[in-house]
């Protein structure tokens, strides 16, 4: 078995900024469309919206319905997931990931999607210190939902919280065997890091 560690820095949003300025210099209207729905604006007619992520904190019930309700559509399509029972508070509350980490993101007062959010993560990076980080975990997008970019607003989001506490990196991993999620996930600006066998 094996695990993709990725993580997320400044450099991918300078990067987008300097291209975002390269596409209203050139007049490149198609792929200017693309990068504002790479940013969470989507086309509507003839009008451009922005979807506004909310993320709260402490919200482990309903997280956990939440990571509940999508395994079971991933079972119904024959995914492999989450069995429900690791699905639980008993089972997903560690010394690193405490009831405050569990987190919902709502859209227009509607929950899109849960995580966990933690500030340390001793199972995959246990050299690292705490706050170095943002390590996101158990990360699904309820149906409704799905195909608008949520991976990319949770990042934005979850970036504005580590601006706040002075936290460098956003890292997450992912199983060897998992191409979808990791073709999600690198095409949100992420980078493959490490690679552990195990």
């Amino acid at each position: 078995c094996g695990l993709y560690k990725m993580i997320m820095t400044e450099k991918a949003r300078c990067a987008v900024i300097v291209y975002f300025i390269l596409l209203l210099y050139y007049n490149d209207i198609e792929s200017l469309l693309k990068l504002f729905r790479w940013k969470g604006f989507y086309w509507l007619g003839a009008r451009i919206v922005m979807c506004a992520l909310k993320i709260s904190f402490n919200q482990a019930e309903q997280a956990i319905s939440v990571m509940r309700e999508v395994s079971a559509w991933g079972r119904e399509q024959g995914y492999r997931v989450w069995p429900d029972e690791w699905l639980t508070e008993g089972e997903l509350i560690t010394p690193d990931a405490q009831p405050e980490n569990f987190c919902i993101g709502t859209i227009d007062g509607e929950v899109a999607c849960a995580f966990i959010l933690q500030w340390a993560d001793s199972d995959y990076w246990p050299d690292a210190p705490k706050y170095e980080a943002a390590y996101l975990h158990k990360f699904c997008v309820r149906r409704k939902f799905s195909g608008m970019g949520m991976t990319k607003l949770v990042t934005e989001a979850i970036r504005a919280e580590c601006r706040k506490r002075g936290v460098r990196y956003i890292r997450l991993d992912t199983g060897l065997e998992e191409k979808a999620v990791r073709k999600i996930y690198l095409s949100a600006g992420y980078k493959i890091v490490d690679i552990l066998d195990y």
